[in-house]
């Protein structure tokens, strides 16, 4: 992750608004220059970020979506002979307790945000089945601690859109929970690498946010799925004025 490749912002207050009242789906994004004029909306479910001189906005999928990450998931996904991973690989954002819906059960984890790191994908099934089409999803928890930015793999998911039908589901999903947790120490060692420009004694990290799309909407944004993109912004003076 070059650090030339992070965008600065400037001040104002950034609205976002989500199709779902759980902070899901779609979002609509804009960003007024005037605090002053920003009203509050409470159709759905509605954020709204302050933001600073000299943010930092990184686009997660800059570093998530590489020749070289695309090549550890296809090598993993290979373990499997019928997988094939049939889109980008994505990193967009998704609520703590969202995911603690997902798992059925509590993490204790108080953040409010994780990072979602996803890609579909399709799976061949004997012949007396319909081929099993999805998605797989690695959830990323963030932390600011001492000036460093640490970004850590805590669990996977995956999301079943159609097919395996009418007895393959099973076995799909017990072959799925068999290989995917080895793609969490690839994933790991992948981010330790990309924060690696971010961990070092000139940085301090005083904290951080994530926001649908790219982060920067000089107009009205619509981002089509928040689980599918999303910004890092990080507020570290420092680096700020490197780069600048």
């Amino acid at each position: 992750m070059p650090i030339g490749d992070i965008e600065t912002g400037s001040a104002g207050v950034s609205s976002v608004i989500f199709e779902n009242r759980d902070l899901t789906g779609t979002a609509n994004c804009t960003t007024y220059g005037n605090a002053a004029i920003w009203r509050f909306s409470d159709q759905n479910g509605t954020l709204a970020y302050r933001r600073r001189d000299g943010e930092l906005i990184l686009p997660l999928a800059d570093f998530i979506d590489t020749s070289e990450n695309r090549e550890t998931v296809d090598d993993l996904l290979a373990e499997e002979e019928e997988a094939t991973r049939t889109s980008p690989l994505r990193a967009g954002m998704i609520r703590v307790d969202a995911w603690e819906e997902i798992l059925g059960s509590s993490t204790g984890y108080q953040d409010q945000w994780l990072i979602d790191i996803n890609f579909d994908l399709e799976i061949d099934t004997p012949f007396v089945c319909t081929t099993w089409n999805g998605s797989v999803h690695y959830y990323v928890h963030l932390s600011a601690s001492g000036g460093d930015l640490d970004a850590n793999v805590i669990g996977w998911s995956v999301d079943r859109h159609g097919g395996g039908n009418p007895f393959c589901v099973g076995s799909v999903h017990d072959r799925l929970a068999a290989e995917l947790p080895d793609g969490m120490d690839e994933l790991q060692q992948e981010l330790d690498s990309a924060l690696s420009p971010l961990q070092t004694d000139f940085v301090n990290v005083r904290s951080w946010y994530l926001l649908p799309g790219d982060g920067v909407y000089p107009n009205a944004t619509t981002v089509p799925n928040v689980r599918h993109e999303a910004a890092l912004v990080l507020i570290a003076p420092e680096l700020s004025e490197l780069i600048e």
